[in-house]
């Protein structure tokens, strides 16, 4: 995996030497293929007797079985997100962080310093982190605002109120809600936590 491993430029005087980085390889990953299948049987008897709306219906519920499987396993990254038991990165860690690994030394962060329940407040602090996120070589990098929000279906009602209010909400300050109608949001049911949330950019 290419690292993108010129850093800033530095300042040099008039006939000073330029100062070089070296073309070095990032971090590797491994991707490794998984087969899944699932299948039914009847008997003779079963086509003998013209029941060919049951075989029917049993096709159609072999594809939402297979709709279901695609499902699950798409949500398997977030659900053990913050665990290193399934889905890791670099020095064991997991995909969401506040300890990533970068190339020249140093960490970062992708996730909050504390957990945090979804509200306005944590919802700031998420777009703040991503306003300030670096490369690998500690670097900032822009990636723009985030596009969709992530959560669980016993969030919907909290989600409603804090993207749909264009005043702060629980506030009588008047003041307004930053992250009114900032991101998309997207209730996912196959989330293993009903309340966990994440910003997709």
């Amino acid at each position: 995996m290419f690292s993108s491993c010129v850093r800033t430029f530095g300042e040099v005087g008039e006939a000073s030497n330029i100062p070089f980085d070296d073309i070095r390889p990032g971090f590797k990953y491994r991707i490794i293929p998984r087969k899944f299948a699932r299948g039914f049987t009847w008997s003779r008897e079963l086509e003998k007797d013209n029941k060919y709306d049951l075989i029917r219906r049993a096709t159609e519920a072999l594809a939402t079985a297979a709709a279901r499987t695609r499902e699950k396993t798409a949500a398997l990254p977030f659900n053990f997100a913050f665990t290193n038991s399934v889905f890791f990165t670099v020095n064991s860690e997991p995909l969401v962080t506040t300890s990533h690994a970068l190339i020249r030394g140093g960490v970062a962060s992708n996730r909050l310093a504390t957990n945090a329940a979804f509200n306005v407040t944590s919802l700031e602090d998420m777009k703040t982190l991503g306003k300030k996120m670096v490369d690998d070589q500690n670097e900032p990098i822009d990636i723009g605002d985030p596009e969709y929000l992530l959560f669980g279906t016993d969030l919907w009602h909290v989600v409603d109120t804090v993207l749909g209010s264009s005043m702060r909400p629980g506030e009588f300050s008047n003041s307004i809600n930053p992250v009114y109608r900032s991101v998309k949001p997207l209730s996912w049911r196959y989330l293993t936590d009903e309340r966990a949330w994440f910003l997709l950019w």
